[in-house]
């Protein structure tokens, strides 16, 4: 009896490790990779700003990256990872920007211009930025997974042209 519980746990263990490992996995490149797709696709651009010390964050990725939001991703957008201290500078169409040290505690100035904030950033941050890499829209701090996806769709099809996310919203409920 002890043996079939043992094997039985192996595996369950091994289908979920499987699982685990055959999980899709966003397509991550940095600013610099992506500014080298700009005008060159007509995929807009999705950045997750991201602090390495921030639980949420850590949190957020396990959970909001499901497989049809990766899937999704990976299919329909640029997907851009951007550490908030990050160190380089960053040259842009929008100018040099570089990490501000200590007075904005090591933020870089990139990660204000994009969330469109002075001092408090709330992580993790969503930027969607259009095919030139334009700003699109910021979203700061937490959602969740089906949130995520309506961001998705919204941003991707153009709904913000003529209807907020929550008109968005409420369009496709019951859908």
């Amino acid at each position: 009896m002890k043996i079939k519980a043992i094997l039985l746990l192996l595996s369950l263990s091994s289908i979920g490790i499987l699982n685990f490992i055959n999980q899709p996995k966003v397509n991550w490149v940095s600013w610099q990779q992506a500014q080298a797709t700009e005008n060159t696709s007509d995929k807009k651009y999705f950045v997750w700003i991201y602090d390495d010390t921030c639980k949420e964050c850590k949190f957020n990725e396990k959970y909001i990256f499901t497989n049809q939001n990766v899937n999704y991703l990976n299919e329909n957008y640029h997907s851009i990872l951007f550490e908030a201290h990050e160190p380089n500078d960053i040259l842009t169409k929008g100018g040099n920007y570089q990490n501000l040290g200590g007075k904005y505690h090591d933020l870089h100035a990139l990660v204000l211009t994009l969330t469109q904030t002075i001092h408090q950033v709330s992580f993790p941050a969503i930027v969607f930025l259009d095919e030139n890499m334009d700003l699109i829209a910021p979203i700061n701090g937490d959602t969740d997974a089906k949130e995520l996806l309506n961001y998705l769709t919204f941003v991707k099809d153009d709904f913000f042209f003529y209807m907020n996310i929550n008109e968005y919203e409420n369009s496709i409920v019951g859908q």
